[in-house]
């Protein structure tokens, strides 16, 4: 495993971690619509299961099941909640910016299962998980993307006073989601896509939501925003890791492909003096 692997399910494990912290602060569920009012025992399983699969990331036992289970519960979040919710309100910014976050973190979580998968499981179901979630966190760039055009001078009001002209840098992130979800999707310059995607969002976390929740440390909904932003760099340099990892598919192929590399070596070998 890759160090720039490893810093992503870190990274990744503690911002569940911290999400499962903020859910019992706030008394709500991470990610959901606002108008949802949950019962308290949601909130309690949902904390224990955010914090318990955090741990197993992080320690590395049961980490595939963990993650999974996150995966499967982001997806049922948007799938059952977010999705009534756009039908309902399909033209509020703020529902289709927490729906597809909640589809970011789920694809994110469906790659960490993949990073995380035994070495007995098969390799097929793997690459279906991993590629799910690589279009999953696509789209919801894709979507952000879009958003930071069409309510550009809303995002400009987000940019830290110290930094000049400030609805430009709204259109360049705009086009640096734009940029990183089409090369998720289409896996064109994804190596580099990626990890300066998540460079972009390492950022985000030190000079846009580090200074917010500062000012406002008692707002969860801040400490939330921090942490998707660092969910979102894990996915990001996940995907940038593949570049220095050999491909589970070509492990698992390596033992088709050996009779043919003797064959080849034996036929190239160099005359004999």
């Amino acid at each position: 495993m890759s160090q720039l692997s490893f810093l992503a399910k870190t990274l990744f494990a503690v911002a569940m971690a911290a999400f499962g912290v903020l859910s019992l602060v706030s008394g709500e569920l991470i990610r959901a619509p606002a108008s949802l009012t949950p019962q308290p025992i949601l909130v309690y399983l949902s904390a224990a299961m955010l914090g318990s699969c955090a741990i197993a990331i992080m320690v590395k036992r049961f980490d595939y099941l963990a993650a999974t289970a996150l995966g499967t519960a982001f997806g049922l979040s948007f799938v059952l909640l977010h999705i009534p919710a756009l039908v309902a309100h399909p033209r509020d910014a703020d529902t289709w910016s927490v729906a597809v976050a909640t589809l970011a973190l789920c694809g994110i979580s469906l790659m960490v299962a993949a990073r995380c998968a035994p070495a007995a499981a098969a390799a097929r179901p793997i690459r279906m998980l991993d590629s799910a979630g690589r279009i999953m966190f696509g789209v919801c760039l894709l979507v952000c993307g879009t958003q930071h055009f069409m309510y550009a001078s809303f995002v400009a009001t987000l940019i830290p006073a110290w930094i000049p002209m400030p609805l430009l840098w709204a259109y360049l992130t705009g086009t640096c989601h734009l940029a990183a979800g089409t090369s998720m999707i289409t896996r064109r310059w994804m190596p580099l896509g990626t990890l300066l995607s998540g460079l972009m969002f390492f950022l985000f976390v030190g000079l846009l939501h580090a200074p917010r929740v500062a000012r406002d440390s008692g707002d969860p909904h801040e400490w939330i925003s921090l942490f998707v932003a660092v969910a979102f760099c894990a996915g990001a340099w996940l995907l940038a890791s593949q570049a220095h990892e050999p491909s589970r598919a070509r492990a698992y192929t390596a033992p088709l492909y050996r009779p043919i590399r003797v064959l080849r070596n034996f036929y190239h070998r160099p005359a004999a003096l």
